[in-house]
């Protein structure tokens, strides 16, 4: 009798672990438009782009919409005006494997306390992977957005851009000897006046 009940525990138990994991989608994020070079007053497009990489779609899901601006940026740079920081949209309908790309604003240079547009120094800048957290809420038509949450993913890398000044450009050579040539021609004919 005790093995009888040994084997039910243990096909029970076996029954249990074996049960495969429930549906639900999973929402990866990734930042788009990394690596840009721009002047010390250029701003710099913040782009997004987020997968569902579960296996059921997220339908009517509602967003809450958080960013934030990581401290070596926040010293020099703000969203510029009509470009505060926005997900895909209010409510997003996202099937297994499809994805959605988006601006999440443009940045505009305002290195504190120097008036917005004014040049910032030269380097490298960055959001970190976890800048922007957006988590979005099945919605129900009759009780609202009490549905389960589903909180995407941080970025796998960091947004980054570089800060150049810009160069005066340097003329190529052939372009001298061609302006030194007519120079000379130019001289030759004055003397024979």
């Amino acid at each position: 009798m005790s093995t009888l009940l040994l084997r039910a525990a243990l096909v029970g138990f076996a029954a249990v672990t074996a049960a495969p994991a429930l549906a639900a989608p999973v929402l990866s994020f990734e930042y788009t438009g990394s690596g840009q070079v721009v002047s010390p007053t250029g701003q710099v497009t913040v782009g997004g782009r987020l997968t569902n990489t579960g296996d059921t779609a997220l339908y009517a899901a509602q967003t809450s919409f958080n960013f934030l601006l990581p401290t070596h940026a926040y010293d020099n740079y703000s969203w510029i005006s009509g470009a505060f920081p926005k997900g895909p949209s209010t409510f997003i309908d996202l099937d297994p494997g499809e994805s959605v790309d988006w601006t999440i604003t443009i940045l505009g240079t305002w290195p504190y306390p120097l008036p917005k547009g004014s040049p910032v120094p030269e380097g490298e800048y960055f959001l970190e992977v976890n800048t922007l957290k957006i988590t979005y809420t099945a919605w129900d038509a009759i009780t609202g957005p009490t549905g389960p949450q589903y909180a995407m993913s941080a970025a796998p890398s960091r947004f980054t851009w570089t800060v150049v000044a810009q160069t005066a450009s340097v003329p190529a050579p052939g372009a001298l000897l061609l302006l030194a040539g007519a120079l000379i021609g130019m001289a030759g004919l004055r003397r024979r006046r």
